[in-house]
C-alpha cells in the first residue's frame, strides 16, 4: 500500500468536491461522510483561511483517496470508502499524524479534535487507539424525504421568500454576521462562495419583510449525482424569531430541491436546534461525535 501526499492547490477545489460526491455515491452509509456542501462551505466561509496550509491531500496511483481539512487544532477527515480496511487504517493514521504535526507547529500546547459518525466504529476505534477520547460536543445529521407534495411556505402578512438578487449582497452578508456573531464571514467570503462548485443562485434564499429587510436565510448545496440538497448555513435574525420565518425558508428550499429532482434534503445541527429541524420534517439518521487529544 503506497500513498503519496501533497498540499492543496487552488485548482483542487472542484476535483475535491467531485471526490466527496463520489464518496457519497459509493458508500452504503452516506451519513458517515461530510456532505459536499460542508466541504465547500468549510473552505470558503472565512476569506482569510489559507487552504494551501490547512488542507493536505493523499493520492494512490495519482487518484485522490483522502484529505484533511484543518483549521488550527480542529481537523476533518475525508477518506475514500472504496479502500480496503487495511488501506483505510493506514491512511487514517497517516492523516491524523499529519494533523497533529501541523497543529503542534501552530501551538505546542494544542489539544486537537476531530469528529466521526457514531455508526463509524472503524474510525472511532482507530482514533481511540491513537489516544483520542470522546468529548461532550456532538452534532446530529438529519434527513427529510422529498417524495410527497410540499405546500408553499406559510408567511406572515407582507413577507415573501425568494432567492437573493445580486444587488442585495451587502444585506446578505449583514444578516449572516448578525445571526452568527462573532463571525469572520465577509463580502469576500460571500463572493468566493458565489463562484464555488455546487453554488446555485436560485438556492440562495431569503425571507424579506415589508420594509425590505432580510429576516431569515439559507444556502442549499444541491448534489445532482446523489440527488440530495444540504442546508448550510441557515439562520433567522433574533428580532424575527418565533414567527415561522426559519421554517418558511426551509420549506421554499424543499420545494425548489424537489423541482430539481432531489430525493432528500439534509442538515447537520447542534442539540439546541434539533427540535426546530424536526418540526420541519427532518429526522435523525446519525450523530457526529467529537474526539480530542492533548498533544
Amino acid at each position: 500500500m503506497t500513498f503519496d501526499s501533497r498540499p492543496y492547490r487552488p485548482a483542487d477545489l472542484e476535483p475535491l468536491t467531485a471526490f466527496v460526491i463520489e464518496c457519497w455515491r459509493r458508500t452504503p452509509t452516506p451519513s458517515e461522510l461530510m456532505c459536499p456542501g460542508d466541504f465547500v462551505w468549510g473552505v470558503l466561509q472565512n476569506a482569510s483561511y489559507k487552504p494551501e496550509e490547512g488542507i493536505r491531500i493523499w493520492e494512490q496511483g495519482g487518484a485522490v483517496v483522502g484529505f484533511v481539512l484543518q483549521k488550527r487544532a480542529k481537523f476533518d477527515l475525508y477518506m475514500a470508502p472504496w479502500l480496503s480496511p487495511e488501506e483505510r487504517s493506514e491512511l487514517l493514521r497517516a492523516m491524523v499524524t499529519h494533523a497533529e504535526t501541523h497543529a503542534l507547529r501552530l501551538d505546542p500546547t494544542a489539544r486537537v479534535s476531530t469528529s466521526a459518525a457514531r455508526s463509524n466504529l472503524e474510525t472511532i476505534q482507530t482514533l481511540q487507539a491513537l489516544g483520542y477520547a470522546q468529548s461532550p460536543f456532538m452534532m446530529y445529521f438529519l434527513e427529510r424525504p422529498l417524495d410527497k407534495d410540499i405546500p408553499p411556505p406559510r408567511l406572515p402578512e407582507g413577507f415573501v421568500v425568494r432567492h437573493l438578487e445580486p444587488h442585495e449582497m451587502g444585506e446578505r452578508v449583514d444578516i449572516h454576521l448578525e445571526v452568527w456573531h462573532p463571525s469572520r464571514f465577509s463580502m469576500q467570503s460571500y463572493l468566493n462562495i458565489r463562484s464555488a462548485p455546487l453554488y446555485r443562485p436560485d438556492l440562495d434564499l431569503v425571507t424579506v419583510g415589508p420594509e425590505g429587510r432580510f429576516a431569515s436565510y439559507c444556502i442549499i448545496w444541491y448534489d445532482p449525482v446523489n440527488r440530495i440538497g444540504e442546508f448550510e448555513p441557515v439562520g433567522t435574525r433574533p428580532t424575527f424569531e418565533g414567527r415561522g420565518l426559519g421554517r418558511a425558508v426551509l420549506t421554499e428550499g424543499f420545494r425548489r430541491l424537489k423541482a430539481l429532482g432531489a430525493k432528500t434534503a439534509c442538515v447537520a445541527c447542534e442539540p439546541d436546534t434539533l427540535e426546530f429541524y424536526q418540526s420541519a420534517g427532518f429526522t435523525e439518521v446519525n450523530q457526529w461525535l467529537d474526539f480530542s487529544k492533548t498533544l
